[in-house]
């Protein structure tokens, strides 16, 4: 538990002191639930301006989906893959102690600009903004998060825009912006 402190609050001092924090693919998997086709990540680096995560793109996540004979990589596993990102940079903060967040919404279109093959390479960035940190839902920049509703039942909720996909410097995809929810983990209670 010390441990995962240490590595929260040294997530959330490099936004402030413009180093970066590179999550390898053990760490990811200790964070998010996804495995095998379904765990769309291999890294994440996060900076003071930006969060980026790649995956190198095989023949196993693209099986099932081809165009004009070729295995292409399905845009629904790119928005995925953008909110698994966004879980991530989440998973920093102290605020995400204790809870859970999943995919909830699309905030506006997502353009696609060319297939994804396999061994490309795509890295999905979400830009950031240290005013984000601060300003709640009042701050239009990218990734933040926000609390909303009524007092009897507020909404957590995390939220990025701006996001892009590319593969090297193409781009591959934009995405106007994605919503994860927040919920409270409720521990089991035994019934005797």
């Amino acid at each position: 538990m010390a441990d995962r402190i240490k590595k929260v609050i040294a997530g959330v001092a490099s936004f402030f002191t413009g180093e970066k924090l590179v999550i390898g693919k053990e760490r990811i998997i200790s964070i998010l639930p996804h495995r095998g086709r379904m765990l769309l990540l291999d890294e994440i680096v996060i900076t003071d301006n930006k969060v980026m995560g790649r995956f190198e793109i095989t023949e196993e996540v693209c099986q099932g989906h081809k165009f004009n004979n070729q295995l292409v990589f399905r845009g629904v596993d790119i928005i995925e893959m953008a909110a698994q990102v966004l879980g991530i940079w989440l998973a920093q903060h102290p605020e995400s102690e204790g809870k859970i967040a999943f995919f909830r919404r699309l905030l506006g279109e997502v353009k696609f600009f060319g297939m994804v093959v396999p061994s490309d390479v795509l890295m999905i960035e979400i830009p950031v903004s240290k005013e984000s940190e601060k300003a709640g839902e009042d701050y239009m920049g990218s990734p933040r998060i926000e609390i909303s509703g009524r007092p009897d039942r507020l909404i957590e909720k995390a939220v990025a825009e701006n996001i892009i996909a590319r593969v090297d410097k193409k781009l591959k995809a934009s995405i106007a912006g994605i919503e994860l929810s927040i919920v409270r983990i409720i521990p089991k209670i035994e019934l005797s």
